[in-house]
């Protein structure tokens, strides 16, 4: 659906969303292994929201981009990348779909790397984003339904070197496909994800078929030849950046995650005789916004409490501190410049190989205004939204890219939920909501609106929401008689304060019938909030301007606790610079710059002011 742009009380600027794994995913995980750690990793990312067929067609745009070896945006192929030099051919999103093909490079596809025959093209295994990739026809055409493992002899070879030939591994003499090294581990980790995510299923996947490496188990999953190969890939090719931006943007899709590119060492708890060895059990955080307050809590697996952990390389703005007698370290601090900052973190200890975390945080620069909520249900319901039917059988659902609900034909009057994830609106102030609803038909028992806006400070995430505090919301909706989407208008929740706050719209009905159930709709929801500085910055610069409003000038005061640097910089309201002020001070004291706004357009402005130990902003508004 195409996204329509709403008029805001205050313009916005639209900030990247900080992908990480969802707070208490993997609840359940510690201190288990083996097969029982399988399972309850299969309880975890069980049900995902099928997107259907076509569907991953939409999914690879965000889930498989070359960002990362031509970085030009094309399809990322892993049959015909070439990690060290120019593709032999490239893919364009949503274009040279296959249709018929002669040789490599006529067109492009959706490869099972578990083939679709083994299942019966069931649903949701043809559709799963986790382990169906894009691959060029040709070459997925050769691979056939054929086991993908090591090549002795090769029969054929792509142009990016992937081979088809005879299997050089003991415990198979069958023709297999074998993809080059630089994705080896990626793929072995897509099948341990699938004898996982189909745990209870396995056995009715063609055990049979001579080609198929499952054991018929629901445990172990794959022959031990099998799993000995995927093992050995996992570790002779760690999971990648493109790795874990790829199981971001299918978790998006989809609604469930990889937990071997979450927690490689997973694959050692569950098949390896388990957890032992060095390994680190945290993801680092990977972005964050310039003068907000960055920090990782970093955990670590051992096997004796000699190791030491030790931060090699990091930016002069974070601060490591460690608890070795508790597995644990900090990374904290508060970056000022935007910009890529590199870190390493190395564990090392007795009778173990070193282990190390490398990664990347992106500082990206500080906007005034931030996307809070930015929901157009273009994949359909994501996985952080919960559906709670309290009565009746028609629940919310996802309808051409929009949610829905009607009651019409229902088994009973319908009581329904659609609520959002938690919203932290302790780090925002002036937070504005606006979104599109759709209504029609009536229901004379229901008053009106039928579907109401609702917020709670108490509700726990999870089960019925009749158990918490909801207070009601005023909104614009349709009342013309004539259905159309209509915005909401500005829904001010700036009175609104608590670190779990939850949204909902939740629909009722008075019977099944005509005169007796409507049908609405939702989408396109945006909440938006300034963010509010550091209050440790807050205190380092006190700051003072007037007047404001203003119609021309306007005086920043500011104390300064030491000699520093001082630049002053205006933003517009996108975040777009005007001006820049520099000075020097060599003594602490208050100080002031008159700022003349004469030549300024009427709106509104933001003032930051950046010393050598902190900053502030503050807004104007000039008449």
């Amino acid at each position: 659906m195409k996204k329509i742009n709403l008029i805001l009380i205050l313009t916005f600027v639209s900030v990247t969303l900080f992908a990480q794994i969802p707070k208490g995913y993997y609840d359940g995980t510690e201190g288990e292994e083996g097969y029982t750690l399988k399972t309850i990793l299969h309880n975890i990312i069980d049900g995902h929201n099928d997107q259907g067929y076509a569907g991953l067609y939409d999914g690879y745009e965000t889930t498989d981009v070359d960002n990362y070896y031509e970085n030009d945006g094309t399809v990322l192929d892993m049959y015909s990348e070439n990690p060290t030099g120019s593709d032999p051919y490239n893919w364009t999103h949503n274009n040279d779909h296959c249709g018929t093909y002669q040789t490599e490079g006529d067109c492009w596809n959706r490869e099972h790397l578990i083939p679709q025959s083994f299942f019966n093209e069931s649903s949701p295994m043809v559709s799963d984003i986790h382990f169906v990739i894009p691959s060029d026809g040709k070459v997925n055409g050769n691979r056939s339904n054929n086991p993908i493992a090591e090549v002795g002899s090769a029969s054929w070879t792509s142009l990016n070197g992937s081979k088809l030939g005879s299997c050089s591994t003991s415990g198979y003499s069958g023709t297999v496909f074998e993809p080059i090294d630089e994705f080896k581990g990626d793929i072995a980790r897509m099948f341990l994800y699938f004898v996982t995510r189909y745990e209870g299923q396995l056995g009715g996947f063609d055990p049979s078929n001579s080609k198929n490496t499952l054991d018929g188990s629901e445990d172990r999953g794959y022959e031990q030849w099998y799993i000995d190969m995927l093992m050995a890939w996992h570790e002779q090719d760690p999971v990648s950046q493109r790795e874990i931006d790829r199981n971001n943007a299918a978790y998006a899709h989809q609604g469930n995650r990889n937990p071997f590119i979450d927690h490689p060492e997973f694959v050692q708890c569950i098949w390896g005789g388990g957890c032992n060895g060095l390994y680190f059990t945290s993801s680092p955080v990977l972005e964050i916004m310039e003068t907000l307050t960055y920090t990782y809590e970093i955990t670590y697996n051992v096997d004796i409490d000699d190791e030491t952990i030790e931060c090699t390389t990091k930016p002069d703005w974070l601060t490591f501190t460690k608890d070795e007698a508790n597995n644990t370290a900090t990374l904290t601090g508060t970056p000022t410049t935007a910009g890529s900052y590199d870190v390493v973190l190395t564990l090392t200890e007795t009778g173990s190989e070193d282990q190390e975390q490398a990664f990347t945080i992106e500082v990206i620069p500080f906007a005034f205004t931030q996307n809070v909520v930015d929901e157009d249900f273009a994949s359909c319901l994501p996985a952080t939204w919960l559906i709670y039917n309290a009565a009746g059988d028609h629940d919310w659902q996802c309808v051409d890219q929009a949610m829905e609900v009607n009651a019409y034909g229902s088994d009973a009057a319908c009581d329904d939920w659609l609520i959002s994830s938690e919203i932290n609106l302790d780090t925002y102030e002036n937070e504005i909501l606006t979104f599109d609803s759709y209504n029609e038909y009536d229901d004379n028992g229901i008053a009106s609106p039928e579907m109401k806006l609702k917020y709670s400070t108490n509700y726990l995430g999870s089960g019925d929401p009749e158990n918490a505090t909801w207070t009601n919301l005023t909104y614009t909706y349709q009342t013309t008689g004539v259905p159309t989407f209509t915005a909401s208008g500005d829904v001010d929740l700036s009175a609104i304060s608590g670190s779990m706050v939850y949204l909902a719209f939740h629909y009722t009905s008075s019977g099944t019938a005509a005169a007796s159930s409507t049908l609405w709709k939702v989408d396109n929801i945006l909440l938006v909030g300034d963010v509010i500085q550091n209050v440790e910055n807050l205190e380092n610069i006190k700051t003072n301007l007037f007047p404001n409003p203003t119609t021309g000038n306007t005086v920043l005061e500011y104390n300064l606790t030491k000699s520093t640097n001082v630049e002053i910089v205006i933003y517009d309201v996108v975040g777009n610079k005007i001006e820049t002020i520099e000075n020097n001070y060599k003594n602490a004291g208050n100080f002031s710059n008159n700022l003349n706004l004469d030549n300024y357009k009427s709106g509104i402005y933001f003032i930051k002011i950046n010393t050598d130990y902190s900053n502030n902003t503050q807004k104007v508004i000039k008449k």
